[in-house]
C-alpha cells in the first residue's frame, strides 16, 4: 500500500509530468524537446528516489531512479556535445558506479566488484582520452598516464578499509610504482619528459 506522503509526491510527479507533455502537444515547448526530456528525466528519477525514501524495502525503486537519472545525464551530453564518444563514457561511468557502491558498502569485503568498476572506468578511459587527444602518440601516453593512476587509485581504495589487516599490508606499495610511471607517461605526453627526474625526487622525499 501507498502511504498519505507517498500518494502526494506520486501525485505531484504525475501532475509535472501531465502539464510537460501537454506543452510539447500544443507546441508551446517547441524547440526545447531535448531539454524537456532532461527534465522529464530528472521528475521521474526523483520521483522514484522519493518513493525509496518512503519505503527503502522497495530496493527496485532505488534502481529505477538511478536509471533515470543515468539517462537524463547521458542525454543531456549528447544534447550538448552531439558527440558518441562523451555518451559512451558517460554511461561507462554510470554503470560503473553501482559496482563502486556495492564495494563501499561492503566496507572492502566485495573486492570484486571493485575490479569490475576498474575494468568499465579503464574502458571509458580509452575512449575518452582518444576523443580528447588526436595525436596517436601524445593519445597513447597520456592514455598510459590516466590508465595507471586508476589502477593506483584502484589499490588505494582496496587498501584504505582493510589497512589494519595483515593480509592486505602488500596492496599499500603498488600504487607509489603505478604514480611514478604515470607520472613519467603524463610528463612525455606533455612534452616535458626533463622534468620525470625532479617530479620522481620530489614524490619519493614526499612520502618518506
Amino acid at each position: 500500500m501507498i502511504s498519505a506522503r507517498g500518494g502526494l509526491l506520486l501525485g505531484v510527479v504525475v501532475l509535472l509530468l501531465g502539464i510537460i507533455t501537454l506543452g510539447l502537444s500544443l507546441g508551446i515547448l517547441n524547440g526545447a524537446e531535448n531539454g524537456v526530456w532532461i527534465v522529464v528525466g530528472l521528475i521521474a528519477a526523483g520521483g522514484f528516489g522519493l518513493g525509496y525514501l518512503e519505503n527503502r524495502a522497495r530496493g527496485w525503486l532505488l534502481i529505477a531512479a538511478y536509471v533515470f537519472a543515468a539517462l537524463s545525464v547521458a542525454f543531456g551530453v549528447w544534447s550538448a556535445f552531439g558527440s558518441g564518444v562523451a555518451l559512451t563514457t558517460i554511461i561507462l561511468i554510470a554503470i560503473a558506479l553501482p559496482f563502486l557502491a556495492i564495494y563501499i558498502a561492503s566496507k572492502g569485503k566485495a573486492w570484486q566488484a571493485l575490479f569490475i568498476a576498474a575494468i568499465v572506468l579503464m574502458t571509458a578511459q580509452v575512449a575518452l582520452t582518444r576523443q580528447l587527444v588526436p595525436d596517436a602518440g601524445q593519445s597513447a601516453l597520456l592514455l598510459g598516464t590516466s590508465f595507471l593512476s586508476l589502477l593506483a587509485l584502484i589499490f588505494v581504495i582496496l587498501w584504505l578499509p582493510n589497512r589494519h589487516d595483515p593480509h592486505f599490508a602488500w596492496a599499500a606499495y603498488p600504487p607509489h610504482v603505478l604514480i611514478v610511471l604515470a607520472g613519467f607517461f603524463g610528463l612525455a605526453g606533455l612534452g616535458a619528459p626533463q622534468l620525470a627526474i625532479p617530479a620522481l625526487l620530489l614524490y619519493v622525499g614526499g612520502v618518506l
